[in-house]
């Protein structure tokens, strides 16, 4: 269940904003990994590639699709490639997928000194969430709210792939839930929406 309990979106679960806003999911199905150099490279499975284009096939007949950025590892960026691709089914050429360091797991590539010893593994995650009142914290959430990419007209829906932890901390900070774990974390292509109304960012 995710902090809160407010469930995530994703292909089960299209109760998205009509007016459009941020869509961030985690990536999709990707290659088993089994050590910390290998959640720099893995890649999207086959099976992985073909769930996130179905996705994006369900959401282009509702939304006009947007810009589209992921965190730079792979299996992100071919997630996010994958979903614009289905959802504009060759109706027009795909928006390039812009890599945002903010959205890594590892936030040394920030370049963000506050950030560089933030490295979001299930135990780097656990014990930034359970500190809401620590600099690293309100420095990566409000990182995050003036980084991500809001879509500047009504009915359109900007695309975001990243990873469990992002996603999970999202969730939380937005919420003020006072703690997450990783048993909060989404499954692939599940994530959160976020809109901007007069300057704020909500969770819809």
């Amino acid at each position: 269940m995710p902090p809160g309990g407010k469930p995530y979106f994703g292909p089960h679960n299209l109760a998205l904003p009509p007016g459009g806003g941020l869509l961030i999911v985690r990536h999709s199905a990707r290659y088993p990994i089994r050590s910390i150099p290998e959640s720099y490279v893995a890649t999207l499975t086959d099976e992985g590639r073909a769930m996130a284009r179905a996705f994006g096939a369900q959401l282009g007949p509702r939304w006009t699709i947007g810009e589209a950025v992921a965190s730079p590892t792979a299996r992100c960026m071919e997630t996010a490639q994958e979903i614009v691709c289905g959802a504009l089914d060759g109706q027009r050429p795909p928006p390039e997928v812009r890599p945002l360091t903010v959205l890594h797991f590892d936030q040394k590539l920030t370049g963000i000194p506050g950030l560089a010893g933030v490295f979001l593994d299930d135990p780097g995650f656990t014990a930034l969430a359970s500190n809401p009142s620590s600099q690293e914290y309100a420095l990566l959430r409000e990182t995050l709210l003036d980084t991500l990419p809001f879509p500047s007209e009504p009915g359109v829906l900007n695309i975001g792939s990243t990873h469990d932890v992002l996603i999970t901390f999202l969730q939380a900070s937005l919420l003020g839930v006072p703690q997450a774990s990783p048993a909060d974390f989404p499954g692939f292509l599940e994530g959160v929406c976020l809109v901007k109304e007069n300057g704020r960012v909500r969770l819809f």
